[in-house]
């Protein structure tokens, strides 16, 4: 409507206390793109007007390109009640800073009014030590953890274009970047050191026994031997410097095809109730490549059976 040609809706989520949020981006005669977020009454399907005066919100973060725009959202979440730090929605995403230059970007808006939380207007994360010639870099997931803070992972092309690194990153309450994460700064976290793959992150999660964070991963190795796409699940300590476990996913395809699968989404919580105390289980959905023209639904179940992480040291699961 108005000035407003295109809208791409990119990630929904539903909170008993609110209703749905949906975001996404829209294009602007004046900027171009920008992102867009919505309360919807989910009952009804109205906006809800307290959301920022109108029911929607469209905006872009003053430090980035502000004409011929260009910014998505890739992944979305609501803070759990009773969490440190207050009820939150955080929007992540990749904005265009220049030609040449994508940063990752995190939004923290009041769930109710709308309203962007204090020291959370758009603080960006990116790693260039590795891609002076490309820049680009980008927030795919992200997840509030226990104590508040917000975890995230994302991707940051290297000198070779087509080739991402996953990076990890953790934000404090106020919206300021935690040093003592990942070794003390924005570290790219490489699953084999010294070996540049093509790693695009997807989902992100906290295990609820010790704390460590589980990344399910779109995985290739473009220099090794075969480097086909498949799905990828790494787990790191609390700290996120530490990998603790790895597990790839792969599946059949046809004779004469190559195998080819990736990931979308990832699902951490309790199984107590099916497989007894303390049972904790991983599930990841995705796609895989059959035949030429067939892609079939992938859906993976891992139970968390590592005893030395299943708990802190000195607790019934620990040594």
């Amino acid at each position: 409507n108005g000035a407003i040609r295109s809208a791409h809706a990119r990630r929904l989520v539903y909170d008993s206390r609110y209703g749905l949020f949906a975001a996404g981006r829209v294009f602007t005669i004046a900027r171009g793109w920008e992102m867009a977020v919505a309360r919807v009454d989910a009952s009804t399907g109205a906006l809800v007007a307290e959301f920022h005066g109108n029911g929607m919100t469209i905006d872009l973060p003053a430090w980035a390109a502000q004409s011929s725009s260009d910014i998505d959202v890739l992944d979305m979440t609501v803070v759990p009640a009773g969490t440190p730090g207050g009820e939150r929605l955080y929007i992540a995403g990749t904005v265009k800073i220049d030609s040449v230059d994508y940063d990752g970007i995190v939004l923290g808006l009041d769930p109710t009014t709308g309203a962007t939380i204090a020291g959370w207007g758009w603080p960006n994360f990116y790693y260039e030590v590795d891609n002076e010639g490309f820049k680009k870099d980008a927030i795919t997931a992200i997840t509030v953890q226990r104590n508040g803070r917000l975890a995230v992972a994302g991707w940051s092309e290297t000198d070779t274009a087509g080739e991402h690194s996953m990076i990890l990153g953790r934000f404090l309450l106020n919206g300021f970047y935690d040093h003592s994460f990942c070794d003390g700064g924005c570290k790219r976290n490489d699953p084999w050191p010294g070996v540049v793959d093509d790693d695009l992150p997807v989902a992100i999660a906290e295990r609820s026994g010790n704390r460590d964070l589980v990344i399910a991963l779109k995985h290739r190795r473009p220099a090794a031997a075969d480097p086909r796409p498949r799905q990828l699940v790494v787990q790191y300590g609390a700290s996120g410097n530490q990998k603790h476990a790895e597990q790839t996913l792969d599946f059949s395809a046809a004779a004469g095809v190559t195998q080819w699968s990736r990931p979308f989404g990832m699902w951490v919580g309790d199984i107590s109730s099916l497989f007894g105390p303390a049972n904790e289980a991983v599930v990841v959905v995705g796609t895989r490549l059959y035949t030429a023209n067939d892609y079939d639904a992938t859906l993976s179940h891992m139970i968390a059976n590592d005893s030395i992480y299943a708990d802190q040291f000195g607790g019934s699961q620990g040594d």
